[in-house]
């Protein structure tokens, strides 16, 4: 009994569900807006220079821009991973640095509980993996 919601609690999950649906719906119509955007851009830009400039020419300024972006994106994408692994080190060298401190007040407030089994640094058993 004591698991049984009240009616009132799924009516508003239903409703819940509706608008995250609807929000959902729209996220995509704004993607495929975006999309039709860009693709719309590109078209009249390419009709602007229609016989203007050689396609040779703009495939080439397309490729040296796309290389700088690429190469960009490479570094910026290197940087963060760096980045991530020194701020992951650092948390796990401050969980270890902690871990006895914190294992002796578990022990004095509930001596018979029983451990998750991760390490001193916070990782999980190799068993467990």
């Amino acid at each position: 009994m004591g698991d049984e919601l009240p009616p009132e609690f799924a009516t508003i999950r239903k409703t819940e569900l509706r608008w995250s649906a609807i929000v959902q719906m729209f996220r995509v119509l704004v993607i495929c807006l975006m999309l039709y955007g860009v693709a719309r851009c590109f078209l009249q830009a390419t009709i602007a220079v229609a016989g203007k400039e050689t396609t040779v020419r703009l495939i080439l300024q397309t490729l040296a821009n796309a290389k700088i972006a690429i190469s960009l994106n490479l570094g910026i994408s290197i940087s963060l991973g760096v980045l991530w692994g020194r701020e992951r080190n650092l948390r796990k060298t401050t969980v270890q640095r902690l871990h006895g401190r914190i294992h002796a007040l578990e022990l004095q407030i509930a001596p018979a509980r029983s451990s998750s089994g991760l390490d001193e640094r916070g990782d999980t058993r190799p068993e467990d993996k």
